[in-house]
């Protein structure tokens, strides 16, 4: 079971480090904290430590979908002006 457990640790960290790499990679944070979250929440069930791969996946995630949000934010009448202007 530790071996799955490995591979879905990766999988939280690989999918995090994706979520930069491609524009709008809102939907692999997500996905990466839900992996990453189950995969805590199953250490923790079995009173095991933390996966360090698994956290390391949710922070990223966090922090992309925080980086997404603040550039939304600034960057979001700009381009609804944009838009507007093109009609």
């Amino acid at each position: 079971m530790k071996n799955f457990k490995t591979k879905i640790g990766i999988l939280a960290l690989i999918s995090g480090i994706f979520s930069f790499i491609h524009l709008f990679g809102i939907e692999k944070a997500i996905f990466t904290i839900g992996f990453g979250s189950v995969l805590l929440a199953e250490n923790k069930y079995n009173a095991e430590k933390p996966s360090k791969l698994a956290i390391a996946g949710i922070l990223l995630g966090f922090i992309y979908i925080l980086i997404f949000a603040v550039i939304t934010v600034i960057k979001g009448p700009e381009f609804l002006n944009l838009i507007k202007n093109m009609r």
